[in-house]
């Protein structure tokens, strides 16, 4: 019999199948849940990494997830810590000289996509060290990715 996912929103606020609770990857009889602090744990992450190596890169802590109307699954960020997850166009031109209005890039998301990539999904690769993307600095969080409810274009 096929499983069918339970599309929930979890405490968090993250809209994603069965509340990111996971049998993939781990052993029989165990589950994955996601973090109960996704951007706490990106924190102290990168706090650990600048105690260890001297230097504090950006973290940011993905989970796959399916999307609405798409098929396939890309991974997303659900943690983030040292640097902003946006790269806002607003207020600047595009190349035929036209003032930009709504752009404002989920760059922690698509740098989690692209990270999905060179660590797969069953090799057991838990990190990826990305080189040579000027990200933008800040003290931003996965949980400003989400948008609020009176903005909701779906519920």
């Amino acid at each position: 019999m096929k499983r069918r996912a339970l599309i929930v929103e979890t405490r968090h606020g993250h809209v994603c199948a069965n509340a990111g609770v996971d049998f993939s990857n781990v052993e029989d009889g165990y589950i994955t849940l996601l973090p109960v602090d996704p951007d706490a744990s990106a924190r102290k992450i990168r706090e650990e990494l600048g105690q260890i190596i001297g230097v504090k890169p950006a973290v940011i802590i993905t989970d796959t997830w399916g999307r609405a109307r798409r098929l396939g699954q890309v991974d997303f960020a659900i943690g983030v810590a040292g640097m902003s997850p946006f790269r806002d166009y607003r207020g600047e031109q595009d190349m035929m000289g036209h003032t930009l209005h709504v752009t404002n890039i989920a760059v922690v998301d698509e740098l989690a996509a692209a990270a999905e990539l060179v660590k797969g999904k069953a090799e057991g690769v838990p990190v990826v060290l990305v080189r040579g993307y000027d990200y933008p600095e800040g003290d931003g969080r996965a949980s400003d990715l989400i948008r609020p409810i009176e903005e909701d274009l779906f519920r």
